[in-house]
């Protein structure tokens, strides 16, 4: 008998590149996301590109393989539950 819930969070990190909504034009005043984020000024990742995706590629790579999950899950016996406080991939809402 297994009881129990595995609890996997999604670590996950924004970048730019996801947001695939068309330019505001029509209204002056806008603040570039780097100026309006304070995720951009207030962490540093040493030796990583804030200004690129290697941030969200690094806090992808944390993530535990699905592979790996499944087995800790014991054939299904064992529930998950996961989360992540950010929708990095639009087709997930969409």
């Amino acid at each position: 008998q297994t009881s129990g819930v595995l609890v996997v969070p999604i670590l996950s990190w924004h970048h730019q590149s996801f947001d695939t909504e068309p330019a505001i034009t029509n209204w002056g005043g806008i603040p570039k996301i780097h100026e309006a984020m304070v995720d951009c000024t207030a962490c540093v990742w040493p030796g990583i590109d804030m200004h690129s995706e290697e941030v969200a590629a690094h806090i992808d790579a944390t993530n535990l393989p699905v592979g790996q999950v499944l087995q800790m899950t014991k054939g299904g016996a064992i529930p998950v539950v996961s989360f992540s406080h950010f929708v990095p991939r639009i087709e997930t809402y969409t």
